[in-house]
């Protein structure tokens, strides 16, 4: 007889393995950022910081958040029907990319990147975009194996050949061996990808017309999510143009530096506490069982708190060394602008409890409202402080926006959690679609 409890290990086994991915992952991404900052000029780490954060708006537009609706849709469909929907909305993607991809000439229309990185960047947002897309579809198709290989290959193992090339051979000491490399691996990844859709019943999916109104009803479900999301994003790359557009590309590597040391924290939170306690909570809520709601959400912040404060005093500690193994005294010099960011991060990782709550309950109109609130704070303090305070004024900003996101959230999550408060369904209709 089988074991009953046999779904439940694999599933648990799967999460992590997926946890245990997504750190390596973020670890390799953390050792890039450090060898960068140690064997490329300053200025060149502040282009990666620029195309890494133009890429990533670039995949936004061309996704329009579109997942969010075909992913339910797809769940319940035959391998044909699978087929019939992926090929639908790789249609919208495609289309798409033609009208996207010349928005990608402003940053060099405006001289914040020179003119030879255009191909690069396209060429890297396009394949980063199909390899993400994959690698979702993989995840909703219970391929979490398949999905972990994709996803391996486009965020991480790529960082090891790179950093070896770069540390044996001073030549390759370019910005160049970076862009090529993650370039190749992307491609590798995209081909991985395909053969592993191959199971799907594609023969029967070619056949008719593309549906362009069931894509036109995705949009309209997906536009309000993109909002947010494109808000959120915002907030974290509107400081590197601003400080480009008033200091230059030199102190964007500075800041590059810091942001993604920083940004280590809500990284490691999301992947130990929050990728964790999400399935759980969402549950309770929708089978309406508010006590377990609650209980599960104060345990996850004291989670929060019993792994972001030692993170925080390791953050505090470790800084220096690093700062003495990179070796670049600019950096040093502007640690200060590493402490804000710091905050920022802290104040990040902590409005994932209120949101949480609220994405829980299917409240996306207060999660839009107040994403919109700290993106309009981070663009104006951006504005108003970097032509004085450089990257620190950048990172003043960013702190502006994820305060008002934390404050505005924390206020909607307290009430979200009063008693009486609504069930999922009542609250966010046809959310069980």
């Amino acid at each position: 007889m089988q074991d009953a409890g046999a779904p439940y290990l694999m599933r648990s086994r799967t999460a992590i393995l997926n946890v245990t991915v997504q750190a390596f992952a973020y670890a390799c991404k953390f050792l890039l950022l450090l060898g960068l900052a140690r064997l490329l000029p300053v200025r060149e780490v502040g282009e990666y910081g620029l195309i890494t954060v133009t890429i990533g708006i670039l995949l936004y537009l061309f996704g329009l958040d579109f997942y969010v609706y075909s992913s339910r849709l797809m769940v319940a469909e035959s391998n044909e029907g699978k087929a019939r929907v992926i090929r639908n909305q790789f249609a919208l993607y495609f289309a798409n990319y033609l009208f996207v991809l010349p928005l990608a000439t402003v940053v060099f229309f405006f001289d914040i990147l020179e003119g030879k990185y255009l191909g690069i960047l396209c060429a890297l947002a396009v394949l980063e975009h199909l390899c993400q897309e994959i690698y979702r579809i993989l995840v909703m198709l219970s391929r979490p194996l398949s999905a972990t290989g994709i996803l391996l290959l486009r965020n991480g193992i790529w960082v090891v050949p790179t950093l070896l090339l770069m540390h044996s051979i001073d030549t390759w000491r370019t910005l160049d061996t970076v862009l090529y490399v993650w370039l190749a691996f992307d491609v590798v990844a995209l081909l991985l990808g395909i053969h592993l859709l191959r199971f799907l019943d594609w023969k029967s999916a070619r056949t008719g017309a593309i549906d362009w109104q069931w894509i036109k009803r995705g949009i309209r479900v997906s536009l309000p999510f993109l909002a947010a999301t494109f808000a959120l994003r915002t907030v974290t790359s509107f400081d590197r143009y601003s400080i480009e557009r008033f200091w230059g590309t030199e102190v964007v590597g500075i800041y590059t530096l810091y942001a993604g040391l920083a940004n280590a924290i809500p990284l490691l939170l999301e992947t130990a506490v929050f990728m964790l306690a999400y399935p759980a909570i969402i549950a309770a809520y929708q089978r309406g069982d508010h006590a377990a709601h609650a209980g599960l959400t104060r345990a996850m912040a004291r989670r929060t708190l019993i792994v972001l404060l030692p993170a925080l005093v390791a953050a505090t500690l470790l800084i220096f060394p690093l700062l003495r193994l990179i070796g670049r005294p600019v950096y040093a010099q502007n640690i200060n602008t590493y402490w804000v960011l710091l905050a920022a991060s802290t104040l990040s990782t902590m409005a994932m409890i209120p949101h949480t709550v609220l994405y829980a309950q299917g409240r996306d109109k207060e999660i839009i409202a107040v994403t919109f609130a700290g993106c309009v704070g981070a663009v104006v303090l951006n504005l108003a402080l970097v032509p004085v305070l450089k990257d620190l004024g950048a990172a003043l900003a960013t702190l502006g926006g994820f305060g008002l996101i934390f404050a505005f959230k924390s206020v909607y999550a307290r009430g979200a959690l009063a008693p009486g408060s609504q069930t999922l369904a009542e609250h966010h209709p046809g959310y069980s679609e």
